[in-house]
């Protein structure tokens, strides 16, 4: 087979490796080359993308029923939105984060709870992590939907969705980042240093952010230029932050960490955009309160 060959056929594995994360089976990618892996990371925004429409889709259609009352449509937006993104990804991206958190709260054990194919069970501090990031992605989207749905007062509907579909495409960039600037060198079973880190080719990060360009032009356009660069400015933070942790703990950056990383980095990605929008804080919880109010 000719290099060239090869190079398209890399590319074909990619696109399957990246879009099984979306099937029940998803093969690890340790089984499959540099190359493909590579490829698979390139066209992840094409897979954040998918899964935002196949999630707006029931919202949108509940919504247009006429006889929906505004008030619980607008709080079962958040569950839907996330229940339905864990769903169709088959909660590995959280299972990633929650085995990363009990690494990151034992140290002496991480490379065991690393290593280990399976799922680790929850420590009350993993557990406490986990609830953190479940609330925070249910409120955040929730004062995002208080904002933007009900009263109108910033983005219209059509804009709205399409700031709902930029936040996983954003948050794909995130993995990306997090795996090109992973330089981790080989040692031999006697602990002697085989190869010298090698730096990852950085196409993958061009291609990937090629492949945002359009919702990223969507978001400078139709929204506001702040709503791009506040997102991909705390997208930037949670790479920081998984770097470090990726160095000092968890021995580089693996496909579990990069799925760990993607969890914050979709929930930073909303945050920026609920940091943009203002939204009154005072209100949404008032509304909040009275909602407990009448039902308990």
């Amino acid at each position: 087979m000719s290099e060239k060959e090869q190079k398209v056929n890399s590319v074909w594995q990619g696109l399957w490796l990246s879009m099984s994360l979306l099937f029940k089976h998803c093969p690890p990618g340790s089984q499959f080359s540099l190359n493909t892996r590579a490829a698979a990371a390139a066209l992840s925004p094409l897979r954040g993308l998918i899964v935002a429409v196949i999630v707006l889709i029931p919202i949108m259609m509940i919504g247009a029923v006429p006889r929906v009352d505004t008030w619980f449509f607008r709080l079962l937006i958040p569950f839907i939105y996330w229940g339905l993104t864990e769903k169709i990804t088959h909660k590995r991206r959280l299972q990633a984060f929650c085995k990363c958190c009990e690494a990151s709260n034992d140290p002496d054990k991480a490379a065991r709870i690393m290593h280990n194919p399976g799922n680790v069970p929850l420590t009350a501090a993993g557990g406490a992590s986990l609830v953190l990031l479940l609330g925070g992605k249910l409120m955040i989207l929730y004062l995002l939907v208080a904002k933007n749905v009900i009263s109108g007062e910033s983005v219209g509907q059509l804009q709205f969705f399409m700031l709902l579909c930029a936040i996983p495409v954003l948050a794909e960039l995130g993995p990306v980042l997090l795996l090109a600037g992973d330089q981790k060198p080989e040692h031999g079973s006697d602990g002697e240093l085989v190869k010298p880190a090698k730096r990852k080719p950085l196409w993958p990060v061009i291609v990937a952010a090629l492949l945002a360009v359009p919702m990223c032009a969507a978001l400078w356009f139709l929204a506001s230029p702040n709503s791009l660069i506040m997102p991909l400015s705390l997208i930037l933070i949670m790479v920081f932050y998984w770097k470090r942790k990726a160095d000092s703990v968890f021995g580089g950056a693996s496909e579990t960490v990069a799925w760990a990383c993607y969890e914050t980095c979709e929930v930073a990605a909303a945050l920026g955009l609920l940091i943009v929008y203002q939204v009154p804080l005072q209100l949404a919880i008032e509304q909040l309160k009275g909602l407990l109010s009448s039902i308990l």
